[in-house]
């Protein structure tokens, strides 16, 4: 399973959600988390494909290995931004603080 670390929103509840659909699959699927339709994090992919991740470089890499392989992917609706929510810049951490403070 790929987890971002700059996705801190991310819950206990999704990725459960996603290695359920992973074990129902035998682990053979490529499963992501989907967010109105739109390809999102984490993503769980079976380990044939390991080789072919470890020689990827930059930052669009995986989503390649999931559209070459799209016939072997399944998303997850996820009814929740967390998915999508990165912290990359200071503005991005006030808006998590501004998320977390609005939900405890």
């Amino acid at each position: 399973m790929m987890v971002l670390g700059d996705m801190p929103l991310i819950t206990v509840k999704t990725l459960n959600e996603l290695k359920s659909v992973f074990l129902s699959n035998n682990g053979e699927k490529i499963i992501y988390a989907e967010y109105f339709g739109k390809q999102a994090n984490p993503v769980i992919f079976p380990k044939k494909y390991f080789k072919e991740m470890l020689l990827l470089k930059g930052d669009n890499g995986c989503k390649d290995i999931i559209i070459q392989n799209r016939k072997n992917a399944l998303g997850v609706s996820v009814d929740s931004s967390e998915v999508i929510f990165d912290c990359d810049t200071k503005g991005d951490y006030s808006d998590l603080i501004s998320k977390i403070s609005t939900n405890v």
